[in-house]
């Protein structure tokens, strides 16, 4: 499969983010957003297939994940 380069505009607060932690992981921030998106599509394909997605918190009540988090600092497209 090739590769194809993509741009984006991101708040500079997410970019900042976003080179903190491509940084403390030692990968590069084009590595961090693969892994990213990897995470989101396996979480949205389980959702769709019907799996509960559960966040447990020592010490506190199971809560469920319904859709996935939002990074977005502005209105979607279209919106």
């Amino acid at each position: 499969m090739g590769m194809v380069k993509i741009s984006a505009n991101l708040a500079e607060d997410i970019v900042e983010d976003m080179k903190r932690r491509a940084d403390e992981q030692g990968i590069s921030m084009t590595e961090l957003l693969r892994q990213a998106l990897a995470t989101q599509k396996f979480l949205q394909e389980e959702q769709d297939r019907g799996t509960k997605l559960l966040l447990k918190h020592k010490g506190e009540s199971d809560r469920e994940l319904i859709g996935t988090p939002s990074y977005r600092t502005g209105p979607a497209r279209g919106q």
